[in-house]
C-alpha cells in the first residue's frame, strides 16, 4: 500500500513541482513526511497506523524520485533510476529479516510486550 501511494503521489507532484518549483515541493514533501512520521509514532488503532503508512508512501515517493532526478548527469537516468530499483530490493530484504526478529511473537516470547505487538496482529 505504502508502495502504490508513493508512486501515485511522485506521478502527482510532479505536476505541482512543474507548479510550484522543486524546492518548494521537496519542503512540502519533507514537512509532510515528518507529520506522516509522528501520526505514525502516536498511532494507537490499526486504522490510523494503516492511514499513517499510506500518508508516509505519499509523502516519500515524490521526495527521493525528485530530487534523485534533479543531481543525475544527463543521458544517464536509465542507470541511476536502475541502481535506485535494486536497492529498493535490497531493502526488501532487510525489511523481512526485521520483521522476523521484531515479530509481535518474538516480542511476547522475550517477556517485552508493548502495545506494538497488539497493533501488528
Amino acid at each position: 500500500m505504502v508502495n502504490l501511494s508513493a508512486w501515485l503521489s511522485a506521478f502527482a507532484m510532479g505536476y505541482l513541482d512543474d507548479y510550484i518549483g522543486g524546492k518548494r515541493t521537496i519542503i512540502l514533501s519533507l514537512v509532510g513526511l515528518i507529520l506522516a512520521m509522528a501520526l505514525a509514532i502516536a498511532a494507537s488503532t490499526k486504522t490510523s497506523l494503516w492511514i499513517a503508512g499510506v500518508a508516509i508512501g505519499v509523502f516519500v515517493g515524490p521526495n527521493s524520485r525528485s530530487l534523485m532526478s534533479r543531481f543525475i548527469p544527463p543521458k544517464t537516468d536509465d542507470e541511476f533510476f536502475g541502481f535506485f530499483c535494486v536497492l529498493g530490493e535490497a531493502h526488501g530484504v532487510h525489511r523481512v529479516l526485521f520483521c522476523s526478529v521484531c515479530s509481535p511473537r518474538s516480542v511476547v516470547r522475550s517477556g517485552s510486550a508493548s502495545q506494538w505487538s497488539s497493533l501488528c496482529s
